[in-house]
């Protein structure tokens, strides 16, 4: 029974952001570049060469990470 209701709860979070999300959207100012790339920025930030090898998709948030990198 407490597998039962504890699934119930993670569906009910999920649902209660899943709305949040309908509603509010997603903010752009709220976005990071994520992973692997915040250490990259913070290493560059740093003054350290750093290369980063990875693939972005041509959708909002790979153009996003992309000028994220390049203003960095």
């Amino acid at each position: 029974m407490l597998g039962k209701n504890l699934n119930l709860s993670r569906l009910l979070i999920y649902l209660i952001l899943l709305y949040d999300f309908c509603i509010h959207g997603h903010k752009q100012q709220y976005w990071e570049a994520g992973g692997h790339y915040n250490t990259a920025i913070a290493a560059t930030r740093l003054r350290l060469r750093c290369l980063a090898i990875g693939h972005v998709g041509s959708e909002i948030y790979g153009r996003f990470l992309l000028d994220v990198l390049h203003d960095e």
